[in-house]
């Protein structure tokens, strides 16, 4: 975990952190120039008679076990290398195998067994040939192959006996395109050359030019790979070394020159050895783009690497000149984790075989042969793999990655493993096609299965970091191979004339192994429509978008097309669920779009509004409808319908406890918002930053499971005093609550390190902070994940100054760190009543068609009213607030000086955007018992006389007094007492209009009713609750009084209104109307 930067006597180093992307820039300069040799140009190989075999024996057999005795063993040296467990990148779904059922287009025996161990087979194709190259036991030995059919064309012939320099093998193939020759070459047996043959035409039976370029070291296990300017060549020496041969001298008959760098190699490896680029299909580089080389790196391998990676470096090339070539490490990209620690380092052996006691090589150092690159319209690509451990339990599978380029640096464009069963996977090598296809082939083996060949691929359009393509035999063995050296690579190409995939490799029909030459196809993608997703919640809380009272968030809900169809399609959405368009949400306009090579995809922008109506979980689902156009667009066998799932955050008033957020900070402000952060030493406390910018290598932070930024402390980057470092909550109150939670999520090891342990501990302040006491000591995390973690606070109910501190210690030594991140904490408190004013922050909610709201006050949470529209009209935005206080609990005079006919203290006003004078409403207010007991004490009247009192237009009840009230238009509504709580609901039915409301009852209706004739003396056509002015005793009838209607007038009682007599006398002329939902209660009637 400690970190050092080498200082090498051929760079200039510098270092950004960019995302977990570092570009280094390592330069090599001032390589060494080596002069090649031509050393014949040869006769026709469909003439050529090769000589008898001459005895010289090069390469073993090596039955059994046998190490690689040139390359240093050691076990790793980071004990705190990723990944610890399973392979992150690792794919869990797929396609059912094929075995071997799938008819490959062709799939023949290659060369057979040549008593050597291993047989390094490599292969090309050219638009006519198929040449394959394997070790013999004089060197290697090349066979050409009809491409169309398989017959062979010549060979098997030891490449040495038409060069003319004793060959040891290693051999490579690679049908140059853009030239449209051929390649092949090994290193010679002694004087450490690198024997080259080029072919003069593309005929690979004519003639050929043979060079040699004699290297400074043995030059093992050599790759190439063609560049437009040069063949790249790496090998494995006392540093990983790449030669640079002038391709355009060679493919001309001129040895010209090769150039060679080294780099510094990672101590714990022996076998390193860096992996050309090799240039696939007919489309150059971009001009003056320099050949690459690029090399893998495990962080168990070096304690200085605090990450497993992949290094690109450019080989910038001068042949005329080479003072100017130069060799850069350019990029350094950060891989999900890896492990190629297969039975430990020291061993060259871990595959199990069936039936056998020697394991196979993992080969597990290197990038394998080989790395493609191709070019396309939108962008750069190489794919790439190796070995690596899936469980960490020796189960080797296959990683491959694909990076892209478009502008700027390359990146990883997709990675994953692929291990689909308890098999192991390696020996691989990839390829892309044109059409964006991936091939994917390699060797399988296990305890209960022989060495053999498989092969899978995918699409382009197929889902990122997965292979598709059910896993296919090429070749299935039927033995156990009689060595522990297997490979040692393997050969993929692409056909050039229809981009199938072309493998060969190394399986076992017996103990002696043979070789498979297969082709095969992926298909290529049919334009599909699918949506992005199948589903999306949303929380209507959530909502960002402010827009009067009716804030709403927006939901993208994207529709793709995978490629261009031959006409381009149309889509038209349809929309279904239990969520009301328009009330609910707001869907696009338009919802029909053409997708088109430019525009594959379209994104309908729905609004879905935080409304404050009571709902359970909603839905809007998406379909769609196709309208190909003639064309050969499909629908796609995913996605095909988008539900957005919608929750409420809205609830009605509870006869339970209510929860309340006390404390809420998720550092999405990329501060650390209500926290604060102590670390006594001086030194660096906690900090806020996202995943890249708080780990470090040996320190590997997971993705938060929420958002980007967190809360941290990196004593590894720090190298510090963290040994007390604390992140405090602000103080909150737990009076009048019932219950209360912390939850958080926080990731911690739980290390040590040379004897020093760290520690992460919660600690809770009942004070405000003036001590602590500890309540929870934090186990570690997974290692590849947040832990969520919930703490019980009920302890510490009752108490008005309660602080949270999350504290770090690293015990005085050198660790690790500590993350928190979402921290909650929530009290649960009985529902209340809203008594104070709130005139200068009212609460303001939507209230639509048909709609129940809940008015809570938007400080303090408590209800104050509740209204249920009956109508179909839309009041809008509508305002409630208390406007008189019920703090301290009264009757207040009204429109009578009558004590009996006094208000409730506490009031209301109401007011929409969108009056009406016709749309009837239900009301429900909320009092606390303590003011309806201060009621019922000031007017000595019981609550089962409270009605409902409104004063209309724009007034509030506090505007009537009894010298006004006749200017005021007063009605009184039957109220009906409910409970809430230990507090009391008085609701009544309104037949229209909103004002100012409070709770009382009818003047001239209580114990102070005096008995007496009672005459309507209004005008000639009223409401009989209109004013108590309209009557001759100056107060509503009650039933103390014999009311009289003389005649000529015509009075109404209204819905939701009691007409009281004690005796009723209708004069003959007058009338009477009482509503279908009014009430006329006469005692004693006539």
């Amino acid at each position: 975990m400690r970190q050092s930067i080498y200082l090498f006597a051929v760079l200039f180093l510098f270092s950004i952190n960019l995302f977990g992307q570092q570009k280094p820039q390592k330069i090599y300069l001032n390589p060494d120039v080596i002069q090649g040799e031509l050393v014949k140009v040869t006769g026709p190989l469909r003439d050529f008679v090769a000589p008898p075999f001459d005895g010289d024996i090069v390469k073993d057999e090596k039955l059994g076990y046998h190490p690689k005795s040139d390359w240093i063993l050691n076990d790793s040296i980071n004990p705190n290398a990723k990944p610890a467990g399973l392979d992150p990148a690792w794919q869990k779904s797929y396609a059912p195998p094929r075995g071997p059922v799938k008819a490959l287009n062709q799939s023949y025996n290659g060369q057979g067994y040549s008593s050597v161990n291993p047989p390094d087979p490599a292969m090309d194709v050219s638009p006519v040939h198929v040449i394959q190259m394997i070790n013999g036991s004089g060197g290697s030995t090349y066979q050409i192959y009809d491409r169309t059919n398989g017959n062979t064309v010549a060979g098997p012939t030891a490449f040495d006996s038409f060069t003319g320099i004793n060959g040891a093998g290693d051999p490579i193939v690679i049908y140059d395109q853009l030239a449209d020759k051929w390649l092949m070459s090994e290193f010679s047996s002694s004087g450490n050359m690198l024997v080259v043959a080029i072919s003069q035409t593309n005929d690979p039976t004519g003639s050929w030019y043979v060079y040699s370029y004699t290297a400074p070291q043995f030059p093992d296990y050599p790759k190439y790979a063609m560049w437009p300017d040069s063949y790249v060549v790496t090998s494995n020496e006392s540093s990983p070394a790449v030669y640079a041969l002038d391709r355009d001298e060679m493919l001309i008959g001129n040895p010209g020159t090769m150039q060679r760098f080294t780099v510094p190699p990672y101590g714990t490896i022996g076998f390193q050895a860096m992996t050309p680029v090799d240039l696939d299909g007919n489309t150059l580089p971009p001009a003056n783009e320099p050949a690459i080389v690029m090399r893998m790196a495990d962080d168990a391998w070096d304690v200085n690497l605090n990450q497993d990676q992949l290094e690109l470096f450019e080989f910038d090339i001068d042949f005329t000149t080479p003072a100017n070539t130069t060799l850069t490490q350019t990029l350094t990209l950060q891989t999900a984790s890896f492990d190629t620690h297969l039975c430990g380092y020291t061993s060259f052996s871990c595959i199990d075989q069936q039936g056998s006691g020697i394991n196979l090589d993992p080969l597990r150092e290197v990038l394998m042969n080989k790395i493609h690159y191709r070019r396309f319209p939108t962008h750069e690509t190489m794919v790439m793999s190796h070995v690596t451990d899936v469980t960490g339990n020796d189960d080797a599978g296959v990683r491959w990655y694909e990076l892209r380029r478009t502008t700027g640096d390359w990146s990883i464009y997709q990675q994953g493993t692929y291990s689909p069963d308890t098999e192991s996977r390696w020996m691989s090598s990839i390829a892309i096609n044109g059409d964006g296809s991936i091939g994917l082939a390699y060797n399988t083996s296990s305890a209960t299965s022989f060495p053999s060949v498989k092969f899978t691929g995918r699409k382009e359009c197929d889902p990122l970091g997965t292979m598709t393509e059910p896993e296919t035999v090429m070749a299935q063995g039927t033995a156990a191979n009689g060595s522990n050296r297997y490979g040692d690579y393997a050969a993929m190409s692409v056909d050039p004339v229809d981009g199938s995939f072309w493998f060969t490799g190394e399986y076992n029909p017996a103990s002696q192994w043979s070789t498979i030459i297969g082709n095969f196809d992926i298909g290529t993608c049919t334009p599909q429509i699918s949506f992005s997703t199948s589903s999306i919640s949303v929380n209507e809380q959530d909502a960002d978008i402010v827009s009067t009272c009716l804030d709403y968030l927006e939901v993208g809900v994207t529709i793709s097309l995978n490629l261009p169809a031959s006409i381009d399609p149309t889509v038209t959405l349809s929309l279904s669920g239990s969520a009301i368009q328009d009330v609910d949400y707001e869907a696009p306009s338009v919802l029909t779009a053409t997708l088109t090579p430019t525009n594959l995809s379209e994104t309908f922008v729905f609004k879905v509004f935080n409304d404050a109506y009571v709902e359970s979980l909603e839905d809007i689902i998406v379909d769609y409808t196709l309208n190909a156009n003639g064309g050969d667009a499909t629908a796609g066998s995913s996605n095909q319908t988008l539900t957005i799932d919608i929750t409420s955050d809205d609830s009605a008033p509870s006869n339970v406890s209510g929860t309340v957020v006390l404390v809420d900070e998720d550092f999405e402000t990329n501060t650390l918002g209500v926290f604060t952060t102590d670390n006594p030493s001086g030194d660096t406390p906690f900090q806020v930053g996202d995943e890249a910018t708080a780990e470090t290598g040996p320190f590997d932070i997971p993705a938060p499971p929420i958002g980007t930024y967190m809360a941290y402390v990196n004593d590894d980057d720090c190298d510090c005093n963290q040994n007390q470092v604390d992140l405090i909550s602000p103080v909150f109150d737990l009076t009048g609550a019932v219950g209360a939670e912390l939850s958080f999520d926080y990731y911690y090891e739980d290390n040590t390190w040379q004897g020093d342990q760290e520690d992460a501990d919660v600690y809770v302040s009942i004070n405000g902070g003036t001590s602590y006491t500890q309540i929870l000591d934090l186990p570690a995390s997974s290692a590849t994940a947040f832990t969520n973690e919930v703490i019980d606070l009920t302890p510490y109910i009752g108490e008005a100054n309660v602080r949270i501190l999350f504290r770090y210690s690293d015990g005085t030594g050198w660790l690790y760190g500590f993350v928190i991140d979402n921290v909650e904490i929530t009290g649960d408190f009985i529902n209340g009543v809203q008594i104070e004013t709130n005139t200068a922050m009212p609460a303001e909610e939507y209230l639509g068609p048909n709609a129940t709201v809940h008015f809570y006050d938007p400080t303090s949470d408590l209800i104050m009213l509740t209204i249920t529209n009956n109508s179909t009209h839309d009041f809008g935005c509508t305002t409630v607030e208390v406007d008189r206080a019920g703090t301290t609990p009264t009757a207040l005079e009204f429109n009578s000086a009558v004590v009996n006919d006094y208000v409730a203290s506490k009031t209301f006003k109401i007011t929409p955007d969108n009056a009406s004078s016709s749309a009837s409403y239900d009301i429900e207010l909320y009092y606390e018992e303590a003011e309806i007991l201060a009621w019922e004490n000031t007017t000595g009247e019981t609550r089962s006389v409270l009605d409902i009192v409104k004063v209309s237009g724009n007034n509030q009840i506090s505007d009537v007094t009894p010298a006004n009230a006749g200017s005021f238009d007063i009605n009184y509504f039957n109220g009906t007492i409910g409970a809430f709580n230990s507090d009391v609901i008085i609701s009544a039915s309104i037949p229209s209009g909103f004002s100012g409301f409070g709770i009382g009852r009818p003047s001239g209706s209580g114990g102070g009713c005096t008995p007496g004739t009672n005459t309507w003396v209004g005008p000639l056509v009223g409401d009989w609750h209109a004013s108590p002015v309209n009557w001759s005793l100056g107060v509503l009838p009650d039933y103390c009084h014999d009311v009289v209607i003389p005649n000529g007038n015509d009075i109404d009682i209204s819905a939701g209104q009691i007409g009281k007599a004690n005796t009723l006398d209708v004069v003959d002329g007058a009338e009477l109307t009482v509503d279908v939902n009014g009430e006329l209660d006469v005692i004693a009637p006539n």
